[in-house]
C-alpha cells in the first residue's frame, strides 16, 4: 500500500469574481522511505498542492488517500487529527514559537499527541547537531539552526509523512544544502515519506524522483519505478 495516493486532483480559487484553476488533474503516489522533489516556478501552485496533501485545504474534486484512508473526505477535525499525529509539515519561515526555547519547541508535538518525552528531545538535538542549544530561544539562533529545529519538530513524533514547503527558501546556498541533506538523512533513518517542495533545481538530485508542476499539471514520473 502506498503511503500517499493522489488521483485526478483539481483546485481553483476565485479571483476578480472568476474561477482560476491552480491544480488541474494531478495524479501521484508517495511511498514510505521515498523522497520526491516537486519543482515549479514561484506562484505556480506547489504550496497549494502541498496544502491539499496536508489537509489544510480541500480539493474541488479528486481523491487523496493517506495510508489507504480517504483523507480529503474527512471533516476539518478528522483532517486536523491526522495532520497532528501522522504528518510533519516544515515551512519556509520556520514557524517556531518565539516564546518557547528550542527544547520546548521540540516537545510541542509530543505534548499535543500525549506521547512520552523520554529522552527524545536530547536525542533529536544530537541528531540535528544542536547539542547545548536546547535552552536558547529561536531569535538566538541562525537561520540554518532555526530550520534544523523546525525539521526536528516535524520529525520528533515519528509521523509517516513529511511535507516540506520551500524549507530552504530563506537560507543561503550553503545552509540550504546542509539543511536538505540533514532532512533527507533523517527521513532515510526513520523510513518516512517526504515530499520536498522547492524551486531550486539543484536540490532535485538529492531525491529519488523529481516532479515538475507546470500550469497545474505534473510532469515527470507520477509513480516510483519498481525495483
Amino acid at each position: 500500500m502506498e503511503l500517499l495516493e493522489v488521483n485526478a486532483l483539481h483546485k481553483s480559487f476565485v479571483q476578480a469574481e472568476q474561477q482560476v484553476p491552480v491544480i488541474r488533474g494531478v495524479d501521484m503516489t508517495l511511498a514510505a522511505g521515498e523522497v520526491v522533489v516537486l519543482l515549479g516556478r514561484s506562484g505556480g501552485g506547489k504550496s497549494t498542492l502541498l496544502n491539499l496533501m496536508a489537509g489544510i485545504e480541500t480539493p474541488d474534486s479528486g481523491d487523496i488517500r493517506f495510508q489507504g484512508e480517504p483523507f480529503a473526505e474527512l471533516d476539518d477535525r478528522g483532517r486536523t487529527l491526522i495532520r497532528r499525529r501522522r504528518i510533519g509539515v516544515i515551512f519556509q519561515f520556520f514557524n517556531l514559537v518565539p516564546t518557547l526555547t528550542v527544547a520546548e519547541n521540540l516537545q510541542l508535538p509530543l505534548q499535543l499527541n500525549r506521547q512520552p518525552l523520554g529522552g527524545r528531545v536530547d536525542a533529536m538535538l544530537e541528531a540535528l547537531g544542536l547539542v547545548g542549544l536546547g535552552q536558547r530561544f529561536p531569535e538566538q539562533l541562525s537561520g540554518g539552526e532555526q530550520q534544523r529545529v523546525a525539521i526536528g519538530r516535524a520529525l520528533i513524533h515519528s509521523p509517516p509523512l513529511l511535507l516540506a514547503d520551500e524549507p530552504t527558501g530563506s537560507l543561503d546556498a550553503s545552509s540550504a544544502e546542509q539543511v536538505v541533506k540533514l532532512l533527507i538523512e533523517q527521513v532515510r533513518v526513520g523510513g518516512h515519506g517526504l515530499l520536498l517542495v522547492t524551486h531550486n533545481a539543484e536540490l532535485a538530485a538529492l531525491g529519488d524522483r523529481t516532479l515538475i508542476l507546470e500550469e497545474g499539471r505534473l510532469k515527470g514520473a507520477p509513480e516510483r519505478k519498481l525495483s
